[in-house]
């Protein structure tokens, strides 16, 4: 029974230890990546030290800055990420300045259907789909660019009064986003768009960061980390 016990024990540390790994990193890459117009979603749980509640929410990476910018009364938001980064592996928080937590949605923020979208995470074994648009992604995109460099090469041995004028054309283009879009739906897009933001961050647990499309405002895949 004793050796029962201690197997199970090692394999709960093992687990915890490894499921630690993918979200610290993904934390880090969030905020890392600086305030942008298409920031990553991150994961974190903070402790309202006014009312002593302690939730998980999910924000972007501009607003969790801009929080802790405000909460830690600094300037500098290098010296914010640099605050972030260093608690990267707990994510946990306490907080006091009601604006700040305001600009989390502390109050507001509620995760759905977490109990859904971990069986759907696991059944259609999702992460190791989003791992492999992630490989598809940067295929394409290396096929995409010997083509286009084939292509300059033989126009420009050409060198006839138009070929200045021969840019890639956009037909080619939605020949490489269609395909994309193709396995983006196939593998993630119908549950996204039906749990929305809890998608984002059940996902996120396991290394995959979604960010906001800055022209259209939909989420969008970005990563998983390593």
């Amino acid at each position: 029974m004793k050796q029962v016990i201690t197997i199970l024990i090692i394999i709960l540390n093992f687990q915890i230890t490894f499921g630690q790994g993918k979200p610290e990193k993904a934390f880090e890459k969030a905020v890392n990546n600086g305030y942008t117009t298409a920031p990553y979603f991150v994961v974190l749980t903070v402790k309202n030290l006014n009312t002593g509640q302690i939730k998980e929410i999910l924000t972007d990476a501009n607003s969790l800055q801009d929080a802790f910018k405000k909460e830690l009364d600094l300037a500098d938001y290098g010296k914010v990420r640099e605050f972030l980064t260093e608690n990267s592996k707990t994510r946990f928080f306490e907080m006091k300045n009601e604006e700040a937590l305001e600009i989390l949605r502390f109050e507001k923020y509620k995760l759905k259907s977490e109990k859904k979208i971990e069986n759907i995470i696991h059944k259609e074994n999702l992460i190791d789909s989003l791992c492999k648009i992630q490989l598809q992604r940067k295929l394409i995109s290396v096929e995409i660019h010997k083509y286009y460099a084939q292509r300059d090469e033989f126009f420009n041995a050409i060198k006839d009064s138009i070929s200045s004028h021969r840019q890639f054309p956009k037909k080619e283009y939605i020949i490489y986003e269609d395909e994309l879009e193709r396995l983006e739906t196939k593998f993630f897009r119908d549950y996204q768009l039906k749990y929305g933001m809890s998608f984002c961050h059940v996902v996120f647990k396991y290394g995959a960061i979604f960010y906001r499309n800055c022209l259209n405002g939909m989420l969008e895949f970005g990563q998983v980390v390593d």
